[in-house]
């Protein structure tokens, strides 16, 4: 009998060491994010408190700086003092790290706005392999029970989460894997799970400190091809079509390449060089809105994942209907008059017209908020 409890007891140690083991290295995490950023905002965050206005973002929000002298003219012109607005914003700069820099804050200013989604396959976040594991990960932070378990006692997140590789994010980690084939879609899907996890997660933080948040989305150019179609999309013969139909649209015999590219798009799902050409050409027939609509559909599949796309900006659209909260519908605003010029200054950012309307708006919202 006591042969048999020290058995016991010794297979009862090793387990709890084998355990122990393999969860000692997992961080203390509330949300299990496969990374962890370690950014020193201490200089900043002085400057962030004092303004009333901060905006936030990647390259969208950075490229609001040209248009800012006159927006505090504007909201400033009945003031004794000019109303502080800063633009904390930067290029390259995805959700992940603007979460941080927002939770980084003990004072919120009295309204942020967010402009970003143009630039989330910049960095790398996570790692494929791991994939499964996070999205357990996150089904167990879903969990009501759970999450209030760990939200009491925070390191037991230790043991309730497996383990994955967490990455350390100082300094930019450009994301530089060629993926191909699934791993690639794996790579995209992982990602808007994410910017819905990190924008809902700065959403609540937001409201929690009682300040105002404007969120806008990412006017996205429809008349740039994509970059990349999807592996397991397309084939030799595909291609040998496509450049066929290109050469047809160059000619304009719009017609005869709409004609081709319907009947494709019923063989063919997901290629994002289908879906452009049938967009352009639909244009070129004079159905505006039914293109805009196909080469929306372009942008999303587009495997070169180099900007913003209608998944990003429909979780923006869908977070400010969810939350109540002021939405600055930019793509709209700017592809709602596609077919009709120029929309575009170069591959990014819309005409200057349309950010003096844009400015317009979030001037109204401001003058609301603070009481002009």
């Amino acid at each position: 009998m006591k042969k048999f409890l020290l058995l016991s007891l010794t297979l009862s140690i090793i387990f709890g060491l084998k355990v122990y083991k393999k969860y000692e290295k997992n961080p203390v995490n509330i949300t299990p994010y496969p990374f962890h950023i370690v950014e020193d905002y201490k200089k900043q965050i002085p400057i962030v408190e004092r303004a009333s206005v901060v905006i936030v973002g990647d390259q969208m929000g950075h490229n609001l700086n040209t248009y800012l002298p006159s927006l505090i003219k504007d909201i400033s012109s009945n003031l004794a003092e000019v109303i502080k607005v800063f633009n904390w914003s930067r290029k390259n700069e995805g959700m992940h790290r603007t979460l941080s820099k927002i939770k980084s804050l003990k004072n919120l200013p009295e309204i942020i706005i967010y402009h970003g989604g143009s630039e989330e396959f910049f960095e790398k976040t996570f790692f494929i392999k791991d994939k499964e594991t996070i999205l357990a990960n996150f089904k167990k932070h879903s969990d009501e029970k759970i999450l209030s378990l760990i939200m009491a006692f925070p390191t037991l997140s230790k043991f309730i989460y497996e383990p994955v590789t967490t990455i350390e994010l100082d300094q930019w980690n450009k994301d530089n894997d060629e993926l191909e084939g699934q791993d690639k879609l794996s790579k995209m899907e992982m990602t808007y799970k994410f910017f819905r996890y990190q924008l809902w997660d700065m959403v609540n933080y937001i409201k929690e400190k009682n300040s105002t948040l404007i969120l806008l989305t990412t006017p996205i150019n429809l008349k740039i091809p994509p970059k990349k179609v999807c592996k397991g999309t397309t084939n030799a013969l595909l291609n040998l079509e496509l450049d066929k139909i290109e050469k047809e649209i160059k000619n304009e015999k719009f017609n005869i390449a709409f004609q081709k590219l319907e009947l494709l798009k019923k063989k063919v799902l997901g290629n994002s060089k289908v879906l452009y050409f049938s967009g352009i050409s639909t244009e070129k027939l004079g159905f505006p809105k039914t293109a805009e609509k196909i080469l929306q559909k372009s942008a999303v599949f587009d495997c070169g994942t180099w900007r913003g796309n209608k998944i990003f900006n429909n979780i923006i659209r869908e977070a400010s209907t969810k939350h109540d909260l002021f939405l600055i519908d930019f793509d709209k605003i700017v592809n709602s008059q596609f077919g009709k010029g120029p929309l575009f200054i170069g591959d990014t950012y819309p005409q200057t017209f349309f950010y003096k309307k844009v400015l317009e708006e979030i001037k109204q919202i401001i003058n609301q908020t603070l009481e002009i």
